[in-house]
């Protein structure tokens, strides 16, 4: 029997009973619509640290709804470093808890206007995205030559996997919140405990690079060659 996975992806499950989980509507995606790009907020940790991470959570995620208790899967579907893409399910059906909630935030209006929503079948975007975890070097979450090869990759193997168009967001286009940092701005009302910047990152013009540098992203990510990387992201 075939591999749901390529060889290239390393399979790190979490230690999860996988098979109870399987048929529970709660655990499961219910239309894969999106991938979530996040950072990990931790420099200098490896994929193997993010998953050793994730398996010290599970269940422990406080600010579910009383539905989403019964199975909370904390956590994200790949973590990339440098050298290894990690699949943390055996599958990508499976729900994780990885983008919070569908609260709309001062910071982040436009994403949750009625426009916006009418792409989504569920007002949780933990139900029909993907998630992928980038680690990092720098402390502002920027990623690594190596981790933007990997994540160009995995990102072609998912949308092909799938068979469709998948709309690619920061975790930031969907909650509001600054993740990945290099990638989304920090504005006033979604600063979060886990980011390194300085006040003066929030001016009008950071907030224009920030964006910039996720446009470019996107623009590489379209693009078939993961070798081509635009040299503003590095």
């Amino acid at each position: 029997m075939s591999s749901y996975y390529p060889n290239w992806i390393e399979e790190r499950f979490l230690n999860l009973n996988w098979h109870s989980l399987k048929n529970s509507e709660i655990s499961r995606l219910c239309d894969i619509r999106a991938i979530a790009i996040h950072y990990t907020a931790a420099p200098r940790q490896t994929a193997y640290d993010i998953v050793n991470f994730f398996n010290t959570r599970a269940g422990e995620v406080k600010d579910l709804t009383v539905d989403e208790q019964a199975n909370p899967i904390v956590g994200t579907h790949f973590v990339i470093d440098d050298n290894r893409i990690l699949a943390l399910a055996p599958t990508m059906n499976y729900m994780f808890y990885h983008v919070g909630d569908n609260k709309s935030t001062s910071a982040n209006p436009f994403n949750w206007n009625k426009t916006r929503r009418d792409i989504f079948i569920r007002s949780n975007a933990n139900y029909y995205t993907v998630g992928i975890e980038h680690c990092h070097d720098e402390v502002n979450g920027k990623f690594s030559e190596n981790v933007l090869k990997n994540s160009h990759k995995l990102v072609w193997w998912i949308q092909n996997k799938i068979g469709a168009k998948l709309l690619i967001g920061r975790h930031y286009d969907f909650t509001g919140k600054a993740c990945p940092l290099y990638y989304s701005p920090v504005l006033k009302g979604n600063r979060v405990e886990e980011v390194f910047e300085p006040e003066f990152e929030t001016t009008a013009q950071e907030i224009k690079n920030k964006n910039n540098r996720w446009a470019i992203l996107l623009a590489y990510y379209k693009q078939s060659n993961p070798n081509n990387i635009p040299t503003e992201l590095l």
